[in-house]
Order: C-alpha cells, then structure tokens, then sequence
C-alpha cells in the first residue's frame, strides 16, 4: 500500500510556493510521485493522470478513479504527495464541507497523512478577500463581519474548522506548518509530515505578492473577462447552451486573456484590525496553539 500524503490549503498560506518551488522538487529528489497541482493551473481535471483523479474523486466523489491510478503507476507502492488548495475553496462545483467528506471517503483504509497550511485569521481573511474579490464583493460589499461569519471564511475560523477536521480525520494524522514558517525557511513542521528533510540553499519565490502604496492594495486582472465567461459556460444549465458558450469563447480566448486593469482597495486600518483581532481571538489562540 502506498504512503498518501495529502496538502488540503488552506488558500493564501503559501501554497503556490510549495506547489511549485518545493514539493515536486522534493518529490524527483526522493523518487516519490506528485500528483499535487502544477502551474499553469488546468481546471479540465483528466482521470488519467494521479492529480486529476484525485481532484474527481474529492469534487464528484469518483473514488474508482483514483484507486485506479494508484494501482496502475510502474512502482505502486511508491509514496504520493497530493496537494491542492481548492479542497479547501467553496466554488460552483461544490462546497468545502462536501469536498472534505468526499476526502474523507477518498482516504478511508490508506495510509495517509493530512497537512494543513495556515496563516493569522485576520491575515488570511483578508488576503482572501482580495484574492477574490470580484466574488467577495458581489457577494458581501465591503470587508465585513457577514464575510467573516460567511461559510467562505469558515475555513479561517480555526477554532470551528479544525474541530470539524479532526472529527473527519485521525488526529494523529493531521499535521500543521504556517505561512510565517515556509517564507523563513522553516521546514520542521512540514518535515514531520513528510517524515523526510527539505534541503533548500536558496530563499523561495513569493508568488502572490500584491503591491501596496498610500495605505491601498494594488489589484491587477488579468484574462478576468475570458475567466468571467468560462465560468459563466459551466454554470449553463443546457447542455446545448454551454457547448454554444465554450465555441464562442475559444477563438477570442488569446485577445481576452490579455486584457487587464487595475483597482485599489483600502487596507484594514489599524481600528478596523483590533477589532477583528478581538473578534476572532478565540481562532487565533487555536492557530498558535497548533504550531507551538
């Protein structure tokens, strides 16, 4: 039986870096499989490959398909390192309470381990809320207490979420590492999940970082419209309207994607901060208390 090692997210704690700088290096360094995301990100999700699979098994529940990947690999009891943040993401496919119990179905009977990345409550509720905030916006208006009661931000109100995780999940099977800890090349956590070094000589990547002046935060999109009308075809209840929708959009996709323009959004000012702070005290004390 092979090892399972599973990265969940959460969004906004350093997941691109470890996707693309550290784990599928650390992967071809020990001669184990990634089937993790890799960059470009393609949301047509092949049930031919470990990743695709494994993200069909955790949207739709079609465990048959990763548990034939598996079997099928030329070694299969290799270790596989599995990472995707969008496990932890609510999107029009399904939400990420039902993505959890399909993980959880997905994993019953393997060998597995679970690492969850996470980051301040309030850093993270807010860094989201920049990373989607077309959705965010027509969803709640302005950064607010609803979006951070919202089911959303769930995922950042730890003293709830990770209750809910361990009552899905072994505890002895659930590991934790923060954002602080990658950036400064602090890997001890992640290594007992792996339960081998990470040799890195070099600092990583910040692939995300948003530039900020005049107390406002600098957002830029780009191929938002082609992105927009993409997700639009998939929401088409008809068949015959969605397949009309994606031969429309294929030809203007390349001029589409090379649209962009930016926006300012304020920053939490230093009342707005305290007083999320206090508000979600109880879930910063259980983020401290999981990586003490």
């Amino acid at each position: 039986m092979a090892k399972l090692f599973v990265h969940i997210g959460l969004p906004k704690t350093a997941t691109t870096t470890l996707q693309r700088d550290l784990f599928p290096v650390f992967c071809e360094a020990n001669g184990w499989d990634y089937g993790g995301l890799r960059y470009p990100r393609n949301w047509n999700l092949s049930e031919n490959s470990l990743y695709g699979a494994f993200m069909n098994g955790v949207y739709f529940g079609r465990y048959e398909l990763f548990s034939d990947q598996l079997s099928q690999r030329a070694d299969p009891i290799r270790p596989v390192l599995l990472s995707d943040e969008m496990i932890t993401v609510s999107t029009s496919r399904s939400t990420w309470k039902h993505n959890l119990e399909n993980l959880k179905a997905l994993l019953e009977g393997e060998d597995y381990r679970i690492l969850v990345t996470l980051r301040p409550p309030v850093d993270a509720i807010f860094s989201y809320y920049l990373e989607r905030y077309d959705y965010f916006k027509r969803a709640y208006g302005r950064f607010s207490e609803d979006l951070l009661k919202s089911e959303d931000m769930e995922i950042y109100r730890y003293s709830e979420f990770i209750p809910r995780l361990e009552a899905n999940f072994d505890p002895d099977r659930l590991h934790y590492a923060s954002i602080g800890q990658i950036s400064h090349l602090k890997f001890s956590n992640i290594e007992a999940f792996l339960g081998e070094p990470i040799l890195v000589d070099q600092p990583l990547a910040n692939h995300n970082r948003k530039e900020k002046a005049d107390g406002r935060v600098k957002l830029t999109s780009q191929g938002n419209f082609y992105s927009s009308l993409a997700s639009a075809a998939r929401q088409l209840k008809l068949n015959s309207m969605r397949s009309a929708a994606k031969a429309l959009s294929a030809p203007i996709k390349p001029v589409l994607e090379k649209l962009s323009w930016s926006r300012h959004v304020p920053v939490l000012s230093v009342g707005e901060r305290e007083r999320y702070d206090v508000l979600l005290k109880p879930d910063s004390d259980k983020f401290h208390s999981l990586l003490s």
